[in-house]
C-alpha cells in the first residue's frame, strides 16, 4: 500500500447489529505521515443507518449505506491512479470521490481488526481472505458478494 493505485477486498462477518463503538475497524494504518491514514471499517450515524461499511483515505470518505444491516459481506476499497476512491460491499459500489492521498511512508503499519492494542475500535467480528492488489480492479472484479 505504498502508493496508488490499489484495491483491498476481504470477507467480513460482524457479530453485532448495533455498532459497538465509534467506528469498528476492518483495517487501518498507523505510524503514517499526517493526512495519510487509510481506514476500512463500519460507521454509525445518529440520523441514519448504523453499521454501514465505509472507507476513508485522505479526505475521501465513501459509504455503502444500503448494506448496513448485512452481517456477512465482501467489502473493500479501490483507489485509482487518478485518486478516485470508492467503497465496495457485496457488489455495491459507492460513488467516487477524489482523495488527496498519494503515498504512505514505508514505516507505516497495517492494523487488522482494531485500531490499537488496547482494543479501541475493535471489530468484534471475523475477517478472512484479506487481499491487496497493486492496481485498481474493475467494477466487475470488485463485484464479489457472499
Amino acid at each position: 500500500l505504498y502508493n496508488l493505485p490499489f484495491t483491498v477486498l476481504c470477507e467480513v462477518h460482524k457479530n453485532w447489529y448495533k455498532t459497538p463503538n465509534a467506528a469498528p475497524r476492518v483495517f487501518d494504518t498507523g505510524g503514517h505521515q499526517t493526512g495519510a491514514a487509510i481506514i476500512l471499517g463500519f460507521g454509525s450515524a445518529a440520523d441514519g443507518p448504523d453499521g454501514f461499511p465505509y472507507c476513508d483515505i485522505g479526505g475521501a470518505n465513501r459509504r455503502v449505506n444500503e448494506n448496513a444491516s448485512l452481517e456477512k459481506m465482501v467489502m473493500g476499497m479501490r483507489v485509482k491512479s487518478d485518486q478516485s476512491t470508492c467503497s465496495v460491499s457485496n457488489g455495491r459500489i459507492s460513488s467516487e470521490k477524489k482523495t488527496t492521498w498519494s503515498y504512505i511512508q514505508n514505516s507505516a503499519t497495517i492494523r487488522i481488526g482494531g485500531q490499537t492494542t488496547a482494543g479501541s475500535r475493535h471489530l468484534f467480528g471475523h475477517i478472512r481472505n484479506f487481499r491487496i492488489w497493486h492496481k485498481a480492479l474493475t467494477d466487475a472484479q470488485v463485484g464479489e458478494s457472499i
